[in-house]
């Protein structure tokens, strides 16, 4: 009887939040009306090689469901995860169609020299998240600590992203239609000064540099000024010419689901387009604008063979057509951002494009009258997995076996040409035609090329396994052993030795003991390697622990009725990762010749001819460790509240450092890689949720939050003068820089005791302090300069959603608090006026000038050195003068919806149907003028607006 009650207790925990802490967590925003009312309903997180129920999980694991990621308006699916999931950070790096898939990390960076990434497995297998799409996704769970990642050894100590797609349930045939059709723009856009400030600035730099002869008279300025003749005098916003402001996208898919006790299946077939921003122009029989096409379909299938053999049968492929200009896109941007609006019309005459001798990459041409290419991918992958279950011979005992292959193609064609440019050199008034100069260049037909950039990539994996699963009274028990084997193959069109080939193994073991659904204990091991080092030292062993007590089911909880559920866990663990950079088989020695082609080998591993000097290899090169060590609380307070609290840290060893730093110059070779580096880390992750649903409508909130820090606890570096030139003891990729303590004034170049090591400082110059005190700025005066930009201190997350009779909302903002932006590094071209005759950006607003530095009421508005055209090296250096505050927040989703009354479409014999308006990137509050925190230079990031319907039959 007591028993029972226990049972009756933890049934009876209510609210969805006690059985999705692992959701809530993630700050998962669940449409409202598709809310489950039975509140004993079991929330099942995917884990490595397993399932389980979320409130008997021991690890640190964080989830979303299918229905918030098919809630977003995405061509790359990596980026519905902004402030999703706490730990998990996201950086875009571009908004181009076919190219804009972001960067994952999880729970920052760990390590100096190796690959930060975490593992992305889909179905169990190494696959990238981003050849998937929406409507195949069941759930997304991310594992952070080092039991939920311990199974995979030797690459779990990033953690691991693991990707769930849907599958078949028995039951009525349905079949769901989506059809959304959107309009896609920059999220921002740099801008630069007219044709007037151009010269006017550029006039000043002369003056800066002391000139006395100028390459723009007065009246050529004053003629720029009054706009006299646009073509004698051009002032073109090339930008604003080349770029769209709008551009179209559609996406339509079929999800067909059913089944019965003998056979269920999912199939999707899904078609995506995405044009490009740049405006078609020009005289021409084809299209240079990128456009984005895909086709992907998926089919798994589920067949109870016989009475104890089930058989999974997965299927899914996708193929891709890019369309591009000829020109690479940061090419096509730097060369946007360089061009002056002044240098020439578009068109110097009809069907004549405009350009000088010296400026002939005309913008609109270089985009559309160097032809086209287009990228072909195709991708196929399989799986197939048979279980036995051998419960009729050994109670809860079944064995599987399973095999994956995946290949992919990837190829460039296309066609290039040439175009001709002409000047406008002056106006012929008897004729009243312009006189334009000698034809530049050449206009010539296009030239097929290609196929050119083939890589192709073979995976194979196999996989077998034992699981055992009793329960005897209050005691349970489930152990796993499983062994698997993956390798891949990528062969390329050019030798590179990075195509080699990539074998791993391991063989895992998970034991876990349940007492009374109080009590949890899971004991992980995996004994694995890889062929990146040396026999005999390819694998190693990788334990972990991890424990859980469910408070709320113990006997002294029972009055606090207030606390739905309480779960404290804690894990330790050690992981490790291959993937440590510096050289492929850096074990063995490195052969150069002549000629610069390169080998490795024990002797004479040279190509083409002996070798002329080695890099020494060495023996004892092994992975990263990592022991991780995690502590968390999961609670449900009142049914409607969830909180998370996790404390994590990672103390990270044996990371590469470069072994020249240890040898003296007279030895007379370069030495490779030791494991030497140490990194540590930690941090928390925090989550809270709260929700209420009524008759007729509901809310439900959601905030999650991650604060993480690094520190390198050892590394080796050549020697410094100095004890704050060191990295060790600062965060992983601490940025170096000057200290700037304004501008040289007249008299400070006149009377100046310093000598600047960095070119010619004129008055307005940047002015440095000379940290050493040794008279002289060089690099003895760099100091650790701001935070870094790719992972800031805190990442947070807000999750919102409200219904109300068949209308909902659902927002998903992300903010990131603790970055700095270096604008030199992160956006050159930008920053550097007049630096190789680039553009001047009109985030440059009052340039020093003697007469606004010596006014006290304009001596504010300074907001850049002095201009010039010669001596712009000091001012273009690594300095604190171009940090800016990096923080942001963006609201990344905002979908308004109806769901219809099924009184109102049973006619039209629709079980469902529902209509939205979608905004995606809509509002960015951040510190930057006129750029974007995540995207500062190059093909921005796009906001979208769509509307879209689902009809479910």
């Amino acid at each position: 009887m007591k028993n029972q009650k226990k049972l009756y207790k933890w049934q009876s925990c209510k609210c969805m939040a006690l059985v999705v802490s692992m959701a809530c967590c993630a700050g998962n925003v669940v449409r409202a009306e598709q809310l489950p009312t039975d509140s004993t309903q079991v929330k099942v997180v995917h884990e490595l090689f397993n399932t389980r129920d979320a409130r008997l999980t021991t690890s640190s694991i964080s989830a979303i469901d299918g229905q918030d990621v098919e809630g977003n308006s995405v061509s790359s699916l990596g980026n519905i995860l902004f402030g999703k999931i706490p730990g998990l950070f996201v950086q875009q790096t571009s908004g181009e169609p076919g190219s804009d898939a972001p960067t994952f990390l999880i729970r920052g960076k760990h390590t100096f020299t190796g690959d930060n990434s975490p593992l992305v497995l889909v179905d169990g297998y190494p696959r990238d998240l981003n050849t998937l799409t929406v409507d195949e996704v069941e759930s997304i769970s991310v594992l952070k600590d080092a039991a939920a990642t311990a199974l995979y050894g030797m690459d779990g100590a990033n953690g691991i992203i693991l990707v769930t797609t849907k599958r078949g349930k028995a039951g009525k045939t349905s079949v769901k239609f989506n059809a959304e059709f959107g309009l896609s723009s920059p999220v921002s856009l740099p801008s630069f000064h007219n044709s007037y400030d151009y010269v006017r600035f550029y006039r000043m730099a002369e003056e800066n540099d002391g000139k006395t002869v100028f390459t723009y008279s007065d009246e050529d300025i004053m003629n720029y000024r009054d706009q006299v003749d646009n073509m004698l005098y051009p002032d073109v916003d090339w930008i604003d010419e080349a770029i769209r402001k709008v551009t179209p996208t559609q996406k339509y898919s079929v999800n067909i689901t059913g089944g019965n006790q003998t056979a269920k299946f999912f199939v999707n077939l899904g078609y995506q387009n995405n044009k490009g921003l740049y405006k078609e122009i020009g005289d021409k029989t084809y299209n240079a604008n990128n456009n984005f096409d895909r086709i992907n379909f998926r089919s798994n299938v589920d067949i109870k063979l016989l009475q104890h053999l089930t058989v999974s049968v997965d299927l899914a492929g996708r193929l891709e057509n890019i369309n591009s200009p000829y020109n690479s896109s940061d090419a096509i941007w730097q060369n946007l951002y360089t061009f002056h609006p002044n240098a020439t019309p578009i068109y110097a005459a009809p069907g004549v494009w405009g350009g000088t001798n010296t400026y002939r990459n005309n913008p609109l041409a270089y985009i559309n009258d160097r032809g086209y290419r287009t990228t072909h991918q195709r991708l196929l992958q399989a799986n197939m997995r048979f279980n036995y279950d051998l419960s009729s011979w050994v109670k809860g005992l079944s064995v599987g076996v399973s095999a994956a292959f995946d290949s992919f193609y990837s190829v460039d064609k296309g066609y290039s040409k040439e175009y001709a440019v002409q000047e406008v050199l002056d106006y012929d008034k008897s004729t009243g035609t312009y006189i334009l100069s000698e034809v530049y260049g050449k206009n010539t037909p296009l030239t097929a090329f290609g196929p050119s950039s083939e890589k192709e990539q073979r995976f194979t994996a196999y996989e077998a396994y034992v699981n055992y699963e009793r329960t005897w009274g209050r005691h349970g028990i489930k152990a796993k052993v499983l062994g698997r084997l993956d390798s891949q193959d990528t062969y390329l069109s050019s030798s590179d030795l990075s195509s080699s080939p990539d074998r791993r193994a391991f063989l895992s073991g998970l034991l876990s003991y349940d007492y009374d659904h109080r009590y949890l204990v899971d004991l992980g091991v995996s004994y694995g390697g890889g062929e990146n080092f040396m026999r005999g030292k390819r694998f190693g062993w990788f334990p972990s622990v991890s424990g859980a007590w469910i408070l709320s089911s113990e006997d002294f909880m029972k009055g606090v009725d207030f606390v739905d559920f309480l779960k404290l866990r804690v894990s330790v663990g050690l992981v490790g990762n291959q993937n440590v950079g510096g050289t492929l088989f850096g074990y063995r020695d490195l052969y150069t010749n002549a000629s610069g082609s390169w080998g490795t080998g024990t002797n004479n591993g040279a190509y083409g001819g002996g070798p002329v000097e080695a890099a020494l290899g060495n023996p004892d090169l092994t992975w990263e460790k990592a022991l991780k060590t995690d502590v968390g609380v999961d609670v449900t307070l009142w049914k409607s509240i969830d909180l998370m609290f996790n404390y994590f840290y990672e103390y990270r060893t044996d990371i590469l450092c470069s072994g020249s730093a240890m040898l003296p110059s007279f030895y007379g070779v370069t030495f490779g890689y030791v494991n030497y580096g140490r990194v540590g880390a930690q941090g928390v992750e925090m989550a809270a949720s709260y929700h209420k649903q009524y008759r007729n409508g509901g809310f439900q909130i959601g905030l999650n939050a991650t604060h993480q820090k690094n520190k390198v606890l050892r590394m080796k570096e050549s020697l410094k003068n100095y004890d704050y030139l060191y990295s060790q003891g600062l965060p992983v990729g601490q940025r170096f820089g000057l200290l700037c303590e304004g501008f040289y004034s007249v008299d400070d170049v006149a009377n100046r005791d310093i000598v600047q090591s960095y070119g010619t400082v004129i008055p307005g110059s940047l002015k440095y302090v000379d940290v050493n005190g040794d008279k002289v700025i060089n690099s003895d005066d760099r100091v650790p300069l701001g935070k870094y930009s790719d992972i800031p201190d805190w990442e947070l997350g807000l999750n919102l959603g409200a219904n109300y009779k068949g209308f909902y909302l659902n927002a998903n903002i992300q903010a990131r608090i603790g970055r700095d932006v270096d604008l030199r590094a992160q956006a050159p071209y930008i920053t550097s006026p007049l630096y190789y005759d680039r553009n001047v950006a009109s985030y440059i607003k009052q340039p020093w000038t003697e007469e606004v530095a010596n006014d006290p009421n304009l001596a504010g508005t300074i907001d850049f050195p002095s201009l010039s055209i010669e001596n712009n090296t000091n001012n273009f250096q690594t300095s604190s003068f171009f940090l800016r505050n990096g923080d942001f927040l963006r609201l990344r989703s905002l979908e308004i919806g109806y769901n219809f009354p099924k009184n109102w479409i049973k006619k039209a014999r629709l079980e469902a149907a529902n209509i939205y308006l979608r905004g995606m990137n809509l509002f960015t509050l951040d510190h930057l003028d006129g750029l974007d925190p995540e995207v500062l230079e190059g093909y921005p990031v796009m906001r979208s607006y769509n509307i879209g319907v689902n009809l479910t039959f």
